[in-house]
C-alpha cells in the first residue's frame, strides 16, 4: 500500500486511540544519532503494512524507492515528541525526520487526522 492512502487507512485510529489503546512503554531513539524521538508512555502501537520511501535515495534519479513497513507507534499530539522534524506537506501528509541529524523518513504525520506515525523499523528502542 502506498502512502497516498495512509490518512484514509488510519482514519479509525483516532477513535481507537481515544478509547482503548495502551500507551507504548518504550522510549524511541534515532538510529543514526543519540537523539530521543519520543519518551516512553506516549503513543500507541499499531500494526498495518504500508510502503514508505526508503531511508537512502539513489543519486541521479527522480525515482523514489519504497519499502514495506508494518509496525508503528501512533502519536496523537505533535507536542509529545522530544525531537522530530517535519517535511513540507505532500498529499495531506508530512514525513517525519530526526531533528538533529535529519535522518528519515522515520514516519509520517497525517494533516487530516493530526496523528503522527513512527515506523519502528526505522528507529531504536
Amino acid at each position: 500500500m502506498t502512502t497516498d492512502n495512509l490518512c484514509n487507512l488510519f482514519s479509525k485510529v483516532n477513535h481507537k486511540m481515544a478509547n482503548d489503546s495502551k500507551d507504548y512503554a518504550k522510549a524511541i531513539f534515532c538510529q543514526k544519532c543519540p537523539s530521543k524521538i519520543l519518551a516512553e508512555g506516549f503513543g500507541q502501537h499499531h500494526i498495518q503494512e504500508v510502503s514508505l520511501p526508503k531511508l537512502t535515495l539513489k543519486k541521479d534519479t527522480n525515482e523514489v524507492e519504497t519499502e514495506d513497513v508494518s509496525e508503528f507507534v501512533a502519536v496523537k499530539n505533535i507536542y509529545d515528541f522530544e525531537n522530530v522534524g517535519f517535511s513540507n506537506t505532500v498529499e495531506s501528509k508530512k514525513y517525519l525526520i530526526c531533528a538533529d541529524c535529519e535522518s528519515g523518513p522515520i514516519g509520517w504525520h497525517c494533516t487530516e487526522t493530526k496523528i503522527s506515525y513512527i515506523a519502528l523499523s526505522r528507529v531504536k528502542q
